[in-house]
């Protein structure tokens, strides 16, 4: 008995894990140039610690100097986040200001392209004006809302698009949270039923 309780005990853990949500850093520049994984342009990084281009307050939670910045009056840049899953929640996050006194804010997307077309999937501002200081913007796709307009486009490219004029971001982050399915509520079931074994075991 005490073997099928371990098993047991496994495999719920197992199965609650599948619902972790999983969170990719896209953008804190670290090296101080774009690379090969931003495409196309008009943005370019910049090193805090130099000063000059932009407010002097660092970067919100940033480890280092470096943060991506329209050099002109404006520019896009975007990156593949792999294929677009079904069940799941994204939401994109990044930190962002105004600079050269401007406050401007990038305007952010979450985007599909099947190799012929594209399509957009959610957008807008991130959050207000900057007013020349640091924000915390985010922008959400619900799995409801895949599965309702977009589930032709599930399992095609899933792209992260920022574009704007005079602005800076840094730590640009993807975060996916797939929904509890079938096999997350029977590992709740599971955790519930070794709950309850437990307590009465100790009766």
């Amino acid at each position: 008995m005490k073997k099928t309780i371990q098993l047991l005990v496994a495999l719920a853990i197992g199965i609650l894990g599948q619902a972790n949500a999983q969170t990719i850093v896209i953008g804190n520049f670290e090296t101080g140039n774009l690379g090969s994984f931003w495409q196309s342009g008009s943005f370019a990084t910049y090193d805090h610690s130099w000063g000059g281009v932009a407010d002097q307050t660092p970067p919100l939670a940033n480890g280092g100097n470096f943060y991506a910045y329209t050099p002109g009056e404006f520019g896009q840049i975007g990156t593949n986040m792999g294929l677009l899953q079904a069940n799941t929640d994204y939401t994109l996050s990044l930190d962002y200001q105004g600079i050269y006194g401007w406050g401007d804010r990038p305007y952010i997307e979450l985007t599909g392209y099947n190799g012929v077309s594209e399509i957009t999937f959610a957008a807008g501002y991130a959050g207000p004006a900057s007013n020349d200081f640091w924000r915390t913007g985010s922008l959400s796709l619900s799995a409801a809302t895949i599965s309702s307009s977009y589930s032709a486009w599930i399992g095609q490219e899933f792209n992260v698009k920022i574009s704007g004029a005079a602005i800076a971001v840094d730590n640009v982050a993807l975060t996916a949270i797939p929904e509890p399915g079938t096999a997350t509520m029977l590992g709740l079931g599971l955790a519930g039923f070794l709950g309850a074994y437990r307590r009465r075991g100790r009766a």
